[in-house]
């Protein structure tokens, strides 16, 4: 996918403390290339396309994740410019520029030192999945020692398994992934929870790609540089806990709740 930056908006469609919070939100980001040209501090934030938590829709960056960030940074006052990028760059440059963030970023052991973190923003399961003619459920990861696993480059799934000495096959993306399975070049294919469903909602696989192992369940984070301005990390983490308790980051999740993954467009 072409990087791509856009504003995001969102339809008031609640009254009172939500539908304000929401303008709020829209009312930062809107201004945010205004404050940039001015020379003030504004915080890259990277996501790629992951439905339902971050993803670009006709034109704009939506998503239940992306929501709760713009939410998160407009209570805690902080400037923010949004772009969508194929994850291993989001990934690397919140690893590389001191004031940027990369979301929905999986918390693991490895990973625990390199960044900064807020959330959990989502929780998800890591599955495992084979070719429907081929299934057999697994009672455990370790069945499937020895076994190409398709995984994708920087993603936590497959790094989880590299590191303990699983086969993982590298594409670029998850599409890349699932479809070496589907033609045979891999046993496996190892993907999480909200990726996987997607995919397979939007090329109609139920009847040939099927799970036969969850192997972890992770939450999903904001992570931002290790060396991200306390005092900002601070006030986000405070902004968290506000959302959360009055009910504003469960209501982003009721909005998402029943979202459907449109198809493909069909290349002629």
């Amino acid at each position: 996918m072409l990087a791509s930056t856009s504003k995001f908006t969102v339809g008031l469609r609640h009254a009172g403390r939500g539908g304000l919070l929401l303008w709020i939100a829209l009312a930062s980001w809107a201004s945010s290339s205004t404050v940039q040209a001015q020379g003030r501090s504004v915080v890259a934030l990277y996501t790629e396309d992951s439905p339902p938590l971050n993803m670009l829709a006709n034109g704009r960056i939506i998503g239940s994740s992306v929501e709760k960030v713009v939410q998160i940074f407009a209570l805690a006052g902080i400037e923010q410019r949004l772009e969508l990028l194929p994850w291993a760059r989001a990934y690397q440059y919140a690893l590389d520029k001191p004031e940027a963030c990369v979301f929905s970023t999986t918390r693991t052991p490895e990973r625990e030192g390199l960044f900064k973190w807020v959330g959990p923003l989502a929780r998800s399961a890591w599955l495992l999945y084979a070719r429907k003619e081929e299934a057999v459920p697994l009672q455990s990861l370790e069945q499937a020692r020895g076994e190409l696993i398709a995984g994708y480059h920087l993603d936590a799934v497959a790094e989880h398994l590299s590191a303990r000495g699983y086969s993982v096959d590298y594409s670029s993306n998850e599409l890349a992934g699932a479809r070496k399975l589907l033609s045979g070049r891999v046993k496996y294919w190892a993907s999480s929870q909200y990726s996987s469903t997607v995919l397979i909602q939007q090329y109609r696989w139920q009847d040939k790609v099927v799970p036969v192992l969850q192997f972890n369940r992770v939450d999903l984070y904001l992570a931002c540089h290790r060396n991200f301005p306390e005092p900002w990390m601070r006030s986000l983490r405070e902004s968290w806990q506000q959302m959360l308790k009055d009910g504003s980051a469960n209501t982003i999740d009721e909005r998402y709740r029943q979202w459907v993954a449109p198809q493909p467009v069909q290349s002629r």
